[in-house]
């Protein structure tokens, strides 16, 4: 009779404290869990993840150009979208380039670092030089003087004499002793000025 009252209240007691005995198993598992993780776990090295360096944004440096004759006055004007009167042909025509006046004899400078890439002579242009910089960029000077100070494959400053003024340029001779200057992005024509702080605004 002992025996059977014993069993009924050990089955009351474990109905009666069912919520504690198992929050305390979960608790003691948990417990167990957490310190087996960190005696494994101790000396591991954690990863550690690094945020993507942030790409700085490149700086480009406007091209500024040296003035590739001093003391010069400037003449014919660039012209692309209206028509200019060429007193030598007697004709109306676009006008791709700035004429800078100056005496015939005077330095006429490279703008821009470069590789001279061809030094011509003709009867409509006269003696010419044309430089190539880096990013497609072209200077072309004509109407130089016979002798110039540079050959094809130089690689020039900016601001090395090239050559001097002259009225070589027969299809302007009437302009005097000038310096045709042009000036090309990726072969097209651009204004001079672009690139001559100097000149101001046109």
């Amino acid at each position: 009779m002992a025996s059977k009252y014993s069993k009924t209240v050990k089955a009351g007691f474990f109905r009666r404290n069912m919520y504690y005995l198992l929050t305390g198993a979960v608790a003691l598992v948990t417990a167990a869990t957490l310190i087996l993780v960190f005696t494994l776990g101790r000396g591991a090295e954690i990863p550690v993840v690094q945020e993507p360096a942030e790409e700085l944004p490149t700086v480009t440096k406007p091209i500024v150009f040296v003035m590739p004759v001093e003391a010069a006055t400037v003449g014919k004007e660039y012209a692309s979208s209206k028509l200019m009167w060429n007193a030598t042909l007697k004709q109306w025509e676009v006008h791709e380039a700035l004429d800078f006046k100056a005496e015939a004899g005077t330095a006429v400078r490279a703008a821009y670092a470069g590789t001279v890439a061809s030094v011509t002579t003709n009867n409509l242009s006269g003696t010419t030089v044309t430089i190539t910089h880096d990013g497609g960029l072209k200077t072309v000077y004509k109407s130089l003087g016979e002798t110039v100070s540079v050959a094809a494959g130089d690689n020039v400053s900016a601001g090395q004499q090239i050559g001097v003024v002259s009225d070589s340029q027969k299809t302007e001779r009437s302009e005097g002793a000038h310096l045709h200057f042009e000036v090309y992005m990726d072969n097209v024509p651009i204004d001079p000025a672009t690139y001559l702080p100097e000149l101001g605004d046109k």
